[in-house]
Formats: C-alpha cells, sequence, structure tokens
C-alpha cells in the first residue's frame, strides 16, 4: 500500500487533470487539491467507500467521484480526453472486505487499455503496489504484461520505481511511466 506524494507529483506530473481508481475514502483526491489540478476523477467500486469518499470531497467543486468498475469509467473518460493527465491506478482486492470486481483481483490491464483510448499518448501512469504482481493476491498478474502494455500505449516512455511510502516501507512499490 503506497502513497502517493506531491514529491512524486511536482517531479513527475504532466497535465492538469488528474485521475484515481480505487479512491477509497477521498484521502488522495483531496491531497492532490493542493498541486492545483483543474479536473481531478475518482473511482471507487466498493458503494459504501464511494460514498465516504463523496462525501469527504463534496466541497471540492473541481472533483468528480464515480461509482463502478475502474475500466468502465476510465473507457468513457479516456476516450474524450485529448489532454495530458496523470493517472494514479491503485484499484485491486484489499482483503476479503474488498472483493475485486468483474475484472478480477487486479484490472490493470484493462485500465491501462482504457488509458490507451485516448488521443493524448504522453499521460503519467503512476501504478501502486507493485510488489503484489506475478502473486496470487493478484491472480498471477504478470509484471511484463503490465509493462507491455505501458509501452503500447506509447513506446517511448520511461519507467521508474520509487519506494511506497517515504519511511523505506514497501521499497520500489509504485511505478511511474512517464515521457
Amino acid at each position: 500500500m503506497g502513497q502517493l506524494t506531491l514529491s512524486i507529483l511536482e517531479k513527475f506530473n504532466k497535465g492538469s487533470v488528474f485521475v484515481e481508481t480505487g479512491s477509497m475514502t477521498g484521502h488522495t483526491l483531496r491531497m492532490v487539491q493542493g498541486y492545483g489540478f483543474t479536473k481531478v476523477f475518482g473511482i471507487e467500486l466498493n458503494e459504501g467507500l464511494f460514498n465516504i469518499c463523496k462525501d469527504n470531497t463534496k466541497e471540492l467543486e473541481n472533483v468528480t467521484v464515480y461509482l463502478g468498475e475502474s475500466p468502465d469509467i476510465l473507457q468513457m473518460l479516456c476516450s474524450n480526453l485529448n489532454e495530458h493527465a496523470t493517472f494514479w491506478l491503485d484499484a485491486h482486492v484489499s482483503g476479503e472486505s474488498m472483493p475485486g470486481g468483474k475484472y478480477g483481483a487486479s484490472p490493470l490491464l484493462h485500465e491501462l487499455d482504457a488509458i490507451n483510448l485516448s488521443s493524448c499518448k504522453e499521460h503519467v501512469i503512476i501504478i501502486d503496489d507493485i510488489r503484489l504482481l506475478d502473486t496470487a493476491e493478484w491472480e498471477y498478474l504478470k509484471k511484463q504484461d503490465v509493462i507491455n502494455k505501458l509501452y503500447e500505449i506509447n513506446s517511448n516512455y520511461n519507467m521508474v520505481y520509487v519506494d511506497g511510502h517515504d519511511d523505506g516501507r514497501f521499497p520500489d512499490d509504485i511505478l511511474i511511466a512517464y515521457i
């Protein structure tokens, strides 16, 4: 469980649109407000968490939160997205209390397919919990398959790994694809 930080955004962000999958209670959506995004979108599958997220961000005029499967919502958003955006992909199974949806334990490959619908191919894509790739928890989703999907979006992506927390927990647990 990594954490998106303003220092990551300062170094890698591109664009004025921010999209988060797996928004949970809206913590990250609130945090990015201090960064200057003009449009912020959150997607949450769990209805209880969606309601909390919606309540926690209701006073933020530029935040829209969607309830549903992240690949489906991303298809809708990205088919009309023609400007640079920063994506924080963090939708996945999280124990028995938060099972996956119709896309299984991790919808990551489907999310990347949806992002590829955008006419812009230079988005910053930040993927959390990379340590769970190639594990039973994520149904053995292969790291190389994720990297291949990123290169389908843009073969010129640079990729770096950063720690999931500033204190060194979860080393190299966040993958950042950027131009």
